[in-house]
């Protein structure tokens, strides 16, 4: 459990990313969630999805595909998924091909729909 799941008050952080200048945190807005993103940089990237359940105040921290599906199977069938965002380039850019090709075939295997439109968090104080 993250250390603002355990404060009913604090935001949820789906993740933190680097705005240039400093780290600026991802909330969790929507019942549920998920912000796909390089934990690495561009020379080295790591994949990472965070999967968020606002009710629960839980965050599930993934690395693979599999513990993505394996996360998303945790939300009722039929509830709707947003995909979380940063403002300016996506908080993906540097992840191999294989690995977003990989996630709407995710997303579309366990049965939730998925919200239309990004949440998007303003990184660059527009």
């Amino acid at each position: 459990m993250t250390p603002a799941a355990a404060d009913p008050l604090a935001a949820l952080i789906l993740a933190a990313v680097d705005n240039g200048f400093h780290r600026v945190p991802i909330a969790l807005t929507t019942d549920y969630g998920f912000l796909v993103m390089n934990a690495g940089d561009d020379e080295h990237p790591i994949a990472s999805v965070s999967v968020g359940f606002r009710s629960e105040r839980r965050i599930i921290q993934c690395g693979s595909l599999a513990e993505f599906e394996a996360a998303l199977r945790k939300i009722p069938a039929g509830s709707t998924i947003h995909r979380h965002e940063r403002c300016l380039m996506p908080a993906s850019r540097g992840l191999a091909d294989e690995f977003l090709a990989g996630i709407d075939p995710t997303l579309s295997r366990v049965g939730i729909t998925v919200a239309p439109e990004p949440v998007i968090t303003c990184l660059c104080g527009r």
